[in-house]
């Protein structure tokens, strides 16, 4: 009987010490491709090195000094690209690779500039897709874009596809998920045109090519190896849609953004010919 106790005793400790079968630590984000000058990841308030090949997980923040670029290949095959002077909290990244729309992935830009290319799970679920900065929330219609930010302005510059930006008033909330309804769009056929939102303002404005000096490219340039670590998930497309639309009226198409055509008046009655 002793012998018996003492091996169940045994069994309970080892199952102890392995932990609970179902636990999970945080999902994995994707991998780090490039780590160029001063960058760090905060965890816990604590600094941690960033290392070229070496996986990152949500709930870190990624930190860049005035020399530092990051860039990312996500698992969903994505791409995320911090710029110098930046700070960036993967808050959520769940990808589902056997059923991409059940994606969910949450970004906060709190300073600085990122350009981001959307993967397969970030396109599939655009409704679950948010990036929040200190004063706007921004969804996706399957894109390449980029944001810049401080405490009371944030700036949008599309590539391919396009975004939805929206001030945090009535339902639009830093707590939620993908587009924000009402918000305004901004799509790749607006070429040098910026999306950009102030604090306490109640709809972004757009700055046309004039203000080509306040984009997040002119801000914060990419780094001469941003291209090539981007590989080939950089994506274009043809585009017929002006340069800022609301929210209701983007439809998707594959990667692209275009306007709903606006429903065309009936026709004039034909008057009656009189008979004579």
């Amino acid at each position: 009987m002793e012998s018996i106790i003492r091996g169940m005793l045994v069994g309970v400790l080892s199952i102890g010490w392995a932990g609970p079968a179902w636990a999970q630590g945080p999902a994995e984000v994707g991998k780090i491709a490039v780590v160029a000058g001063s960058a760090w990841i905060e965890l816990h308030g604590e600094r941690q090195p960033l290392q070229a090949g070496s996986a990152l997980h949500e709930g870190v923040t990624l930190q860049t000094g005035s020399d530092g670029y990051v860039y990312v290949n996500t698992v969903d095959r994505g791409f995320v690209s911090l710029r110098p002077n930046s700070s960036l909290t993967i808050e959520a990244y769940v990808y589902d690779g056997a059923a991409p729309a059940n994606t969910q992935i949450k970004l906060r830009l709190n300073r600085g500039v990122v350009r981001t290319i959307s993967g397969e799970g970030a396109q599939a679920a655009r409704e679950r897709f948010r990036m929040n900065t200190p004063v706007a929330a921004i969804g996706i219609r399957g894109t390449d874009f980029s944001v810049f930010t401080d405490a009371r302005t944030t700036r949008v510059s599309v590539r391919a596809g396009g975004i939805v930006m929206s001030p945090f008033l009535g339902g639009c909330r830093p707590a939620g998920m993908g587009p924000c309804e009402g918000g305004t769009g901004l799509s790749s056929q607006a070429g040098v045109s910026i999306l950009q939102l102030r604090h306490g303002e109640t709809q972004p404005t757009l700055l046309g090519p004039q203000f080509q000096h306040l984009s997040p490219e002119a801000v914060a340039p990419p780094g001469k190896d941003e291209g090539s670590a981007a590989g080939g998930q950089v994506r274009t497309s043809a585009v017929s849609a002006p340069a800022v639309v609301t929210a209701n009226e983007i439809e998707i198409l594959g990667d692209a953004a275009r306007l709903l055509p606006e429903p065309r008046p009936a026709p004039p009655p034909v008057p009656e010919t009189p008979v004579v």
